[in-house]
Formats: C-alpha cells, sequence, structure tokens
C-alpha cells in the first residue's frame, strides 16, 4: 500500500506518518506502534494530505519545517498534532523553541513503551476532538444557513402578489442570501411518469434549469423503456 492509499484507507486505524532519521529509534517506534496503526515513513509523499499523526525528531523538523507547517495550516480549523522525538541532552534541533508552535508534544529518549504510548494516544484523542469541533462547525453553520433562506422565504410569502411572482422571489432570495449559482422550484406532474416541470429559476447558470429538464426527461424515458424489458412499469427514483 502506498502512502496515498493507506491515507484513504478505513479511519479505523489511525495514520502515523513517522519521520525519524536515528534506524535505532526507527526500528524502535515500529516495534512498539506497527501492530496497532498505520505507519508512513516518507514525508515526503504525503501529497498535501494530512495523517493522523506526526512523529518526528530534531533533524526531520529542520528539514521538512515547511511541508509540516503547510500540512497543520491545511488542516486548520483542525488540529494535526506533531509529537517531536528527542535525545535528553538538549541540542539546537531539540524543538523546545518550536514548542507550541509546530510541535505540540516533545518525548525525551530514552524513554518506556507506556509513556510512548500515552503520549501518541492524548495526542490522537486532541485530533479526534478537533475533528468532532469541526463537524459540529459545518452542521452548525448549515443550520445558520437553512434558517436564514427560511426567513427570506418567509418575506417573500408575505410581499407576493401571484404565484408565479412568488416562485421567481424564491429562487431571488436563495440566490442573494447564499452563494448558490442555480436555485430552482419544480412541481411532479399528475401522470407519475412524467417529468417535474420547473417553473421558476434564477442564479448565474438560470440557463441550466431546461438542461436539466431535458435530463429528467431522458433519464424518465430510459426507466420506461427498461421497464418494458423487465415488464414492469413501477418508476425509478434517481439523485441528480
Amino acid at each position: 500500500m502506498n502512502t496515498a492509499q493507506a491515507l484513504q484507507a478505513s479511519p479505523c486505524q489511525p495514520i502515523i506518518a513517522v519521520g525519524i532519521t536515528s534506524s535505532a529509534n526507527a526500528r524502535l517506534i515500529d516495534r512498539v506502534l506497527g501492530g496497532n496503526y498505520q505507519l508512513l515513513h516518507d514525508l515526503e509523499q504525503l501529497e498535501g494530505q494530512a495523517p493522523d499523526l506526526l512523529i518526528v525528531d530534531g533533524a526531520a523538523l529542520q528539514r521538512h519545517h515547511g511541508l509540516i507547517q503547510g500540512l497543520r495550516r491545511q488542516d486548520e480549523p483542525m488540529i494535526l498534532p506533531v509529537l517531536m522525538v528527542s535525545d535528553l541532552k538538549p541540542s539546537p534541533r531539540s524543538g523546545n523553541t518550536e514548542l507550541g508552535k509546530t510541535v505540540d508534544d516533545i518525548l525525551r529518549i530514552p524513554s518506556t513503551r507506556q509513556e510512548l504510548l500515552a503520549r501518541i494516544d492524548n495526542l490522537l484523542r486532541l485530533r479526534h476532538l478537533s475533528r468532532e469541533q469541526d463537524d459540529a462547525r459545518g452542521e452548525l453553520a448549515a443550520m445558520v444557513t437553512a434558517l436564514r433562506t427560511f426567513n427570506a422565504c418567509d418575506q417573500v410569502l408575505v410581499r407576493a402578489r401571484s404565484e408565479e411572482a412568488l416562485l421567481k422571489s424564491f429562487c431571488q432570495s436563495i440566490i442573494a442570501t447564499e452563494t448558490y449559482q442555480l436555485a430552482w422550484v419544480s412541481f411532479s406532474q399528475d401522470h407519475n411518469e412524467s417529468p417535474p416541470e420547473i417553473h421558476a429559476s434564477a442564479g448565474k447558470a438560470a440557463a441550466l434549469a431546461e438542461s436539466l429538464a431535458d435530463e429528467w426527461r431522458g433519464r424518465i424515458e430510459h426507466l420506461k423503456d427498461q421497464g418494458k424489458e423487465s415488464d414492469t412499469q413501477r418508476l425509478q427514483v434517481l439523485d441528480l
């Protein structure tokens, strides 16, 4: 499995990218983590897709500093945690100056298996909580969007003088309230095998509304043909 495939794999197993220049420390990380996590060892192959956690030493942090900062910015407002592995003896590359900036935690080695796993578990929990917060922000934004649109449509409903003006104003209000390129109103016909008829549309892509109607007609004709072949007249509903 290459890096891209690993990053797109099941989220059940966290993905940890490891940048350790010391072969002894790299083998230790593999031995401790290999059975429970997907490990990636080539930071250059992340291809703009962030893992769940980065483990680096001083040399890798210095070499890939720009890449790591870019991945962290790309994941905002989610948190991409970075664990720095450093010798007990402080050095110019020990990571102290990066703590709280590019690095979220520092593990001094030699250390124990239990401490390493505890640090990793804490950082992965931080990642998980930031993902939950990001999802909650998305749901809240969608709710605010819906309420704003409903409010605009309520005002239109009060002012409309005819059904045609009402439908047109609905579409225009949605376009004005949000950043959509197209809004339309359609009604299904009395006969189940007839395509919905578009009664009003608005937006920069309003010309596409008729194309949608043509596509509906084509798909319904196709389904009717399939129904004749399979000796059924039941209409199927497709997502367009």
